[in-house]
């Protein structure tokens, strides 16, 4: 049975597996909130696509299926990127793709530092926002995490 505590120490970040048993104890300290602790806790996934809205998962991945190979020459043009670009798509009744946001963009060049992400981030974004989906009776949004390796 082997026990490990890990002390509470400003800006330390701690991950590990929350299969294996585990505790917390309370940690006192300042209650401003300029000066607080902050926790965040939850499970890391593999990213995908999630749908609000009158279209379904099914339907969304049906439509972008094969989309991004596409593009993949385009891409590989551009240089080596690496890291998760997430779009977020407004689809009107009809299927169009009325606006295509980037939610967050943590792109990089592995091959050299380049100007390219932002080309890379327009494609994608370019690509989503021709696609057509289904007609439905009301619109949908969708949150795309896109990860480049």
């Amino acid at each position: 049975n082997l026990l490990m505590e890990v002390e509470p120490e400003f800006n330390r970040l701690l991950c590990f597996d929350a299969r294996v048993p585990h505790g917390v104890r309370r940690v006192d300290g300042v209650r401003d909130p300029r000066a607080a602790r902050l926790v965040l806790h939850g499970w890391f996934t593999e990213p995908q696509p999630f749908v609000e809205g009158e279209l379904t998962r099914d339907e969304v991945d049906a439509a972008l299926d094969g989309q991004f190979e596409v593009v993949a020459p385009q891409l590989a043009d551009l240089g080596h990127f690496h890291g998760l670009l997430s779009l977020a798509l407004s689809v009107n009744a009809e299927g169009r793709v009325e606006s295509v946001v980037p939610l967050a963009n943590t792109l990089v060049d592995l091959d050299a530092p380049s100007e390219s992400v932002e080309e890379v981030t327009a494609l994608l974004a370019d690509t989503v926002a021709e696609q057509s989906f289904p007609a439905k009776s009301g619109p949908s949004r969708i949150t795309l995490p896109l990860l480049l390796r």
